[in-house]
């Protein structure tokens, strides 16, 4: 269901009052699994006002990544594009991502390559796997 296509004119339709407040702040619509990559990689590189980061468990933050409690990042991985790194998951050697949600206990291993995807919890990305806007789980590979 569309906000603005169905409900704001269906309101209007039947003469019903519609008000907006003009805001500044951040905000994005993500009922797109490409729109919650990109709020969470503004949300990672801060483009996007990060206090939604405040009391989580971070291991490490920049511009470029965020790894959650007990993740492991092989040094030789390349991690950019506001990636976030879920507690526990692992990153191992020679492994470059772009862009990406790495959940929870997932496992991303040697050599794969991974530019705007996302991996569920708990997943095993085979050796040199290549995923582009794509989303990755143990059962099988959707695109976004």
């Amino acid at each position: 269901m569309s906000i603005e296509r169905e409900i704001f004119p269906a309101l209007v339709e039947k003469g019903r009052s519609i008000y907006a407040v003009i805001d500044d702040s951040y905000w994005i619509d993500i009922g797109t699994p490409s729109a919650l990559l990109r709020a969470s990689s503004d949300l990672v590189s801060g483009a996007a006002d990060a206090s939604a980061l405040d009391g989580a468990q971070v291991d490490y933050r920049s511009k470029e990544y965020i790894s959650m409690s007990g993740a492991y990042i092989d040094p030789s991985a390349v991690i950019t594009g506001g990636s976030s790194i879920g507690k526990g998951a692992k990153v191992m050697a020679g492994v470059y991502l772009d862009g990406s949600i790495i959940s929870e206990g997932a496992v991303i291993s040697a050599g794969a390559r991974l530019l705007k995807s996302f991996v569920s919890a708990g997943s095993i990305v085979p050796i040199d796997t290549e995923l582009k806007d794509e989303y990755f789980a143990n059962e099988g590979v959707a695109r976004l």
